[in-house]
C-alpha cells in the first residue's frame, strides 16, 4: 500500500514538473511577440511624423506659426478701428484733400484715377467728403468713401485692390441742360459725366443727328446706386438756333427718334427675293411682246423654273390672286416707319400664301414660273411705297413700325421729361 502512494507521488510530482518547463518555454515567446508589436507602433509613429515634417516644410510655402499669428490678430483688434473722416474739397483739389486725411500714397492714386475717369476735377469744386477709414497704430487704411455736393453723388470703395465707383442718384431720373458754346462735344464733355457724355454723344452719332448750329441739349437719365453700373441715358432733345429740335429716347435698350417714331436699333436690310440674274431693270423700256415703250415698274430675274422665291422682310400677305398680266402673284405688306411699303411677286408657278398669312424674312413664298404675260421663266419682283411703285435698287433698308405699347410708353416718357425741360 505504501509502495503504491509512494509510486502515485513521484508520478505526479514529475507531471507537474513537465508542466511547469512548458509553460516557462512560451514566456520567451510571448515577450518576443509583444516586443515586435511595440517596433510595428514606432515605426508607424516615425513615418507619420516624416510625412508630416515634409508636407509642413515642402508644400507650404513657409512655415506657419500659429501663436505668433494669434498674438498679432489680437494686437491688431485690440488696436484697429473705425473712423469717419469729413472734410469739403477746397481750391486745392481733391488730391490734396485725400492726402491731408493720412490715406497712403498708393490708395490716393487709385481713387484719383477712377473719379478722373468720372467727372470732371471743376465739379468737385466745395463737394463734400465722407470718408470711412480703419485707423491702426495712427496709420489710416481706406474703406470707403461718399462724395457729394454738385447735384450727384458717387461712392468710392477697393474691389480687389482697384477703385470700383458706384453712382448715387436722389431721383428715379435726373434731367441736365448743357448749354453749347464751341462745339457740342466739348460741352457735353465738360457739362456732364465723362460716361454720360459719352452715352449722348454715342447716340447722336448712332442716329445721324445733325450737330451743327445746336444751342442746347437736355439729357434724361436714371440714377443707379449697383457697384460699377453707371446711369443709362434714357432721353436726349438737341434745341437748333432755328427754334427746331430733335429727339431721342431710349426704352429697353432700344433708341428711337420721337419725331420719326422708329428705332434705330430695328433697321431692316431687305434680302434679294430669288437667286438668279437681272434680266430687266427698273425703268422704260420696250415691251419684250407688245413692242412698244412702256413704263417697267419692277426687276426681272431669270431663273430656272421652280426656282424658291423669297420673302425679302417680315411682313403680311395683302394678296394673293391670279392676275392676267402677272399669272400666279403675291404681294406682301412690311411694317415701316416711312409708309405703306409693300413687295411684289409676278409669274409664280402656283400660290402657296394664302391672304394675311405673316410670313418671315427668307420664308419661301412660291417658285419661279411663266404665268401671265411673259417670255419664259422668270420673276418679276416690285416695290411700293404708299402704293407708287418705286425702284427695287433705291429701297434697301427701312425702319419698322413702332407698335402701340411702345409708342404709348415713348410718349409717356417724353412728357415727363418735356415738362422739366
Amino acid at each position: 500500500m505504501v509502495s503504491v502512494i509512494v509510486k502515485f507521488f513521484i508520478e505526479e510530482v514529475s507531471f507537474w514538473s513537465r508542466y511547469c518547463v512548458n509553460v516557462l518555454r512560451v514566456f520567451p515567446l510571448f515577450f518576443q511577440c509583444l516586443n515586435i508589436l511595440v517596433e510595428i507602433v514606432s515605426f508607424t509613429r516615425v513615418t507619420f511624423f516624416v510625412i508630416g515634417s515634409y508636407i509642413l516644410f515642402s508644400i507650404v510655402d513657409k512655415p506657419v506659426y500659429f501663436i505668433d499669428e494669434l498674438v498679432e490678430s489680437a494686437n491688431t483688434l485690440a488696436h484697429s478701428k473705425n473712423v469717419v473722416l469729413k472734410h469739403n474739397i477746397d481750391k486745392e483739389g481733391i488730391s490734396f484733400s485725400f492726402s491731408k486725411e493720412g490715406l497712403p500714397l498708393n490708395q490716393v492714386t487709385l481713387i484719383l484715377k477712377a473719379i478722373s475717369e468720372v467727372v470732371p476735377s471743376e465739379w468737385l469744386h466745395k463737394a463734400q467728403v465722407i470718408t470711412k477709414v480703419s485707423e491702426q497704430f495712427g496709420k489710416y487704411e481706406f474703406i470707403e468713401s461718399h462724395i457729394k455736393g454738385f447735384g450727384l453723388g458717387l461712392h468710392i470703395q477697393f474691389v480687389e485692390d482697384k477703385a470700383v465707383l458706384a453712382w448715387v442718384g436722389k431721383d428715379a431720373n435726373n434731367l441736365t441742360k448743357v448749354h453749347v458754346r464751341k462745339s457740342i462735344e466739348d460741352s457735353l464733355m465738360s457739362g456732364l459725366p465723362t460716361p454720360i457724355a459719352k452715352q449722348v454723344l454715342g447716340c447722336i452719332q448712332n442716329s445721324q443727328l445733325n450737330k451743327e448750329n445746336v444751342v442746347r441739349v437736355f439729357v434724361g437719365y436714371e440714377s443707379f446706386s449697383k457697384v460699377g453700373v453707371f446711369p443709362k441715358v434714357n432721353f436726349v432733345r438737341l434745341e437748333y438756333k432755328d427754334s427746331k429740335y430733335s429727339e431721342l429716347v431710349r426704352i429697353q435698350g432700344k433708341i428711337y427718334d420721337v419725331n420719326r417714331k422708329f428705332s434705330y436699333n430695328d433697321l431692316v436690310v431687305l434680302r434679294k427675293p430669288v437667286e438668279g440674274r437681272v434680266s430687266s431693270n427698273y425703268g422704260l423700256r420696250v415691251h419684250p411682246i407688245f413692242k412698244d415703250l412702256r413704263m417697267h415698274t419692277g426687276i426681272d430675274y431669270a431663273a430656272k423654273l421652280g426656282t424658291p422665291i423669297y420673302a425679302v422682310a417680315d411682313g403680311v400677305v395683302v394678296k394673293a390672286e391670279r392676275h392676267r398680266t402677272y399669272g400666279n402673284y403675291v404681294e406682301i405688306m412690311h411694317p415701316s416707319s416711312r409708309g405703306k411699303i409693300c413687295s411684289g411677286y409676278a409669274h409664280m408657278t402656283k400660290l402657296v400664301l394664302a391672304k394675311n398669312q405673316k410670313v418671315k424674312q427668307g420664308d419661301v413664298i412660291g417658285y419661279v414660273g411663266s404665268t401671265g404675260i411673259a417670255t419664259g421663266a422668270h420673276l418679276h419682283h416690285e416695290m411700293k411705297v404708299d402704293g407708287k411703285f418705286v425702284n427695287p435698287n433705291h429701297l434697301k433698308t427701312f425702319y419698322k413700325k413702332v407698335d402701340d405699347a411702345t409708342l404709348k410708353e415713348l410718349n409717356k416718357l417724353v412728357k415727363f421729361y418735356n415738362k422739366n425741360c
